[in-house]
């Protein structure tokens, strides 16, 4: 018995639904879904994704509705920390000083926990929220009351807000267009120097592009403390 799993094809509907379909439901069992008209929706590798008149929604695999319930309603021995509001950006400057508030009882660091765990698993696909997240998980061991609200906004943040895929130009990207090029790979990277007020550490970034679409993206602290933003920058390079 031969097991195949995820397989995803993006082409020409007739040669999908004319040669390739019928040559494979006639040798084995096959379960598929159709992106077709524009609002339909498939999930993939537990993924959704919602076709668009200009391009794919990609819902990341860790629903940002679970998170949103979690940290709301109930995630841990019937503890809930309200509503978050809607906000325009997941963190502000004081995310980067030590949170020196009253620490959470033991129920709350336990809520506290599972829903950073969750924005762990959503963060890989959110470049938006990849800086906040890695901070906030550096605080799982003994948060406090500062720590939850700098949670509660990216909570808020997070609300009605997907990545979304625009339909790609060969050879066309963020920074540069035209050129014989098919595909185009852009990759950016950059490091701050010793922002973080408590521990000093700089953090590596870096987010790539195919064609100007993202793909992958990265924010991790550095393991040593750096004494120039030049050596914070050669610490990234070694990194990324």
């Amino acid at each position: 018995m031969i097991h195949v799993d995820d397989l995803v094809f993006a082409g020409s509907y007739d040669f999908w639904i004319n040669k390739f379909l019928p040559a494979m439901t006639s040798k084995f069992s096959v379960n598929y879904s159709e992106l077709k008209e524009v609002g339909s929706s498939i999930c993939f590798l537990k993924r959704k994704l919602v076709r668009w008149s200009d391009g794919l929604m990609i819902v990341p695999g860790t629903a940002i509705e679970r998170v949103v319930a979690c940290f709301e309603n109930a995630c841990f021995e019937n503890v809930f920390f309200g509503p978050a509001r809607a906000q325009k950006s997941p963190c502000d400057s004081s995310i980067k000083n030590a949170g020196t508030s009253q620490p959470l009882t033991t129920a709350d660091v336990r809520a506290h926990r599972s829903v950073t765990g969750l924005l762990l698993f959503l963060a890989r696909e959110r470049m938006d929220v990849m800086y906040v997240v890695k901070e906030l998980a550096t605080c799982m061991v003994s948060p406090s009351l500062c720590v939850l609200q700098r949670l509660r906004k990216v909570i808020g943040y997070l609300k009605d807000r997907d990545i979304k895929l625009v339909a790609p130009e060969a050879g066309a990207g963020k920074r540069r267009t035209g050129g014989e090029q098919c595909w185009l790979v852009e990759s950016f990277a950059d490091a701050d120097w010793s922002a973080n007020k408590q521990h000093r550490k700089s953090t590596s970034s870096a987010i790539h592009f195919v064609n100007g679409n993202f793909v992958h993206a990265s924010s991790r602290s550095q393991r040593v403390v750096s004494l120039s933003s030049a050596e914070s920058e050669v610490a990234r390079m070694e990194s990324t």
